[in-house]
């Protein structure tokens, strides 16, 4: 319930800088309900009176009554979509652009546990549903309101009784009715949202890896569970309708009930002479007409749980929990040595990686780590880079603590070129700026020079405004690496690090663009995490990593020279190529 209450804190937030504009688009919706049923009681009033043939100059009030209240409705009408839709495209505008602006500097770290579709669950389907939240939700109930106190107000001048009547089923209609349609299609809400998430995760897999999920036994299974949770999705959404249809139904049985009854104390009024015949029909119309202030509230009520589940998952994102007591530093370390202080790290808290893992490379240094799949060479990235925390410890960088500096402080410090670097479906130029915003033409040029891509790129008819595709698919994969190591020119950082940066590349390519980055590192720092030994006699150190601990470290020849994990690698790679 706390939760509860703090989602929907988190969610009126946002609409405190529109607080009169919503007061106002309010008073607009009653306005336009409170127009319909001036345009029905009027009506009554002028047929009445009509009726005992009186001057016409008698009716004309009456007249000009008629056509204002039928061009008032439209006019508000008009006007209340406007105010509210505009207001709600401006708070969710807000939202996407806070949401962005903390899902954007967060680590890997933080949101762990949650796949790429979910991901965009949230920032799709949850943000949409929110929209019945700021455009109908907080509206509706604040138009039943005004209206049933307006209506009220104004039938107790003629038939105190009617106007009992109305406020008693509007409270039974529009407070008791959507309250137990919201109860019963509560859970199924609740379901609804988390089971069409892992319906959009399951599909994204499916269609991901539908090529390793043809001729596998696992496919049908696969197929049967998609096919279930769409059913479980399906009986959800039968259910939350039903409630929602019983609602307006029950609305629309209540309002024909409150002009029955009101019909029979206008009759009780006009006996005894309490209530002049003429406005008869008007109060019978008046209360009918009411109604159309709580239509909307059984589907409102519904909207407001699924904005709050909704708002619940989306506000999860937007908050980040401190791991450090201290304030982050925008420095950026100057040829900064890479210290491991006695780091403990896991992804799972139940499998440890590393256990007071101690680790030193000395600024200008060319390192390889190697070891076999899972030893916890990427792992020294992520930790490097900043994506996760270690658990204990301290990783040094150039004299500073690594939690005491801003992510951006490391990455400008580090660049990482791994064997599957992303290119944007946008131009090459476009691509390089994202590693120096602020770089001119000729910057760009003397990047592609070193990175021996300059000729093909000049060959291009569009030059640096060629589009590269979605992830550089009009590339081969030996040009999409030099546009990736371009960018790393371009960001001159002063540690470099290659994640299997020449595994997918054949091995001419991939030894020309070690030869690259070895010409111009000039003396950097440059950190190889690699399975292949190839050129090991080239590093100033080797790290050998095996299941989350430094088993060996020094040169090719210290370590071939001693019994260990790195002889054997290198004796079976031998044997493998000869």
């Amino acid at each position: 319930m706390k939760k509860d209450r703090h989602t929907l804190k988190e969610m009126a937030a946002l609409l405190q800088p529109f607080w009169a504009l919503i007061i106002g688009a309010g008073f607009l919706g009653a306005g336009t309900v409170l127009s319909n049923v001036g345009l029905l009681g009027t009506s009554a009033v002028l047929i009445s009176q009509a009726a005992l043939a009186p001057p016409i100059l008698d009716l004309m009030v009456l007249i000009v009554a008629v056509r204002f209240f039928g061009i008032a409705r439209a006019v508000l009408r008009y006007v209340e979509r406007y105010v509210t839709h505009d207001i709600t495209l401006r708070i969710l505008s807000r939202l996407r652009v806070k949401l962005y602006q903390s899902i954007e500097p967060k680590n890997p770290q933080d949101l762990t546990g949650l796949a790429d579709s979910a991901l965009l669950s949230r920032l799709t389907n949850d943000i949409a549903t929110l929209e019945f939240f700021y455009l109908k939700a907080v509206a509706a109930p604040l138009v039943a309101v005004i209206v049933a106190l307006f209506s009220g107000a104004f039938l107790w001048r003629f038939s105190p009784a009617s106007s009992i009547i109305l406020w008693s089923l509007l409270l039974l209609g529009g407070v008791i009715g959507p309250l137990i349609v919201d109860r019963q299609s509560r859970e199924a809400n609740r379901r609804f949202l988390h089971n069409k998430e892992v319906a959009q995760i399951e599909l994204s897999d499916y269609i991901k890896g539908i090529g390793s999920l043809l001729g596998n036994q696992g496919y049908e299974q696969f197929r049967q569970a998609i096919n279930q949770h769409q059913q479980d999705l399906a009986n959800d959404w039968r259910h939350i309708t039903l409630w929602q249809r019983l609602g307006n139904v029950g609305l629309n049985y209540l309002s024909y009930i409150a002009l029955w009854l009101s019909l029979v104390a206008v009759i009780i009024a006009v006996n005894r002479q309490t209530l002049s015949g003429v406005y008869a029909a008007m109060v019978i119309l008046v209360v009918w007409a009411s109604f159309e202030a709580v239509v909307l509230l059984p589907q409102a009520f519904v909207q407001i749980k699924q904005s709050q589940i909704a708002g619940e998952r989306v506000f999860a994102l937007t908050t980040t929990e401190k791991t450090a007591t201290h304030i982050a530093r925008l420095v950026t370390p100057s040829k900064p040595d890479i210290i491991f202080n006695k780091v403990s790290f896991s992804y799972d808290q139940n499998t440890p990686l590393y256990q007071n893992l101690n680790l030193q490379i000395p600024y200008g240094q060319k390192v390889a780590v190697i070891g076999s799949s899972g030893s916890g060479k990427s792992t020294l990235i992520n930790l490097l880079a900043k994506f996760y925390t270690p658990d204990s410890g301290h990783i040094i960088l150039g004299g500073c603590d690594l939690q005491q500096l801003t992510e951006s402080s490391v990455r400008k410090s580090i660049a990482v070129l791994d064997q599957q670097s992303y290119l944007f479906n946008a131009t090459l130029r476009e691509n390089l700026l994202l590693a120096k915003s602020d770089a001119d033409d000729k910057q760009l040029w003397q990047a592609l020079e070193l990175a021996q891509l300059k000729e093909f790129v000049q060959s291009l008819p569009e030059g640096l405004a060629t589009y590269v595709g979605e992830n550089g698919f009009k590339l081969s994969g030996g040009q999409r690496q030099r546009v990736a190591l371009a960018r790393i020119f371009l960001q001159e950082s002063d540690i470099i690090i290659l994640d299997e940066a020449t595994q997918s590349l054949d091995n001419l390519t991939g030894h020309k663009l070690m030869a690259m980055i070895d010409s111009w590192r000039q003396g950097r720092t440059v950190i190889n995490i690699t399975h292949w030994l190839k050129h090991m006699d080239q590093y100033d150190q080797i790290i050998v990593f095996e299941q989350g601990h430094v088993v060996q470290c020094g040169t090719e020849a210290t370590l071939l020279s001693q019994e260990g994990l790195y002889r054997q690698m290198y004796q079976i790679e031998k044997t493998q190529i000869f």
